[in-house]
């Protein structure tokens, strides 16, 4: 099927669940982190959330990467709550 018609039923259902996607990192390249988190973001279904487990990475640019997200998803979340 095309993009649009899953957009288009998304629209339709007469409840939105949250979808909760866990993705487990362990040194990751920041690059991959970044492209999977577009994709996530890209997705037609707006009820979601990513929940990112570390698994005690020890690669400083995974851990800045993730820092630098963690950082920017809660000063999204305090301007949303103002």
């Amino acid at each position: 099927a095309r993009p649009y018609n899953y957009w288009r039923k998304a629209k339709e259902l007469k409840s939105s669940p949250l979808v909760s996607i866990l993705m487990p990192v362990y040194n990751l390249a920041p690059e991959l982190l970044e492209h999977t988190f577009q994709s996530v973001h890209r997705q037609t279904y707006e009820n979601w959330q990513l929940c990112v487990v570390d698994d005690c990475s020890t690669n400083a640019a995974t851990i800045d990467y993730l820092k630098a997200i963690s950082d920017y998803q809660e000063r999204q979340h305090q301007e949303e709550m103002t």
